[in-house]
């Protein structure tokens, strides 16, 4: 995850119909289930998402070509 995306952000970057994500953790260990697309992704916090191997691999590159650019 990523400092100041959104998850639907994070979403259209994937380019693919996207997966679902089902969950966000955070660095305490705590959980935010079915996450608003207005909310903000950071860097410590762990998507759970299911999808296609493709879904989740474009779900994956966005965030971390996001990464890279910060």
């Amino acid at each position: 995850a990523n400092n100041g995306y959104s998850v639907s952000r994070l979403l259209l970057r994937a380019g693919v119909e996207s997966p679902r994500i089902l969950a966000v953790r955070d660095a305490t260990g705590a959980f935010l289930t079915n996450p608003a697309p207005d909310v903000v992704l950071q860097a410590d916090q762990l998507l759970i998402a299911i999808g296609t191997q493709t879904q989740l691999a474009a779900l994956a590159e966005a965030a971390v070509s996001h990464a890279a650019a910060d």
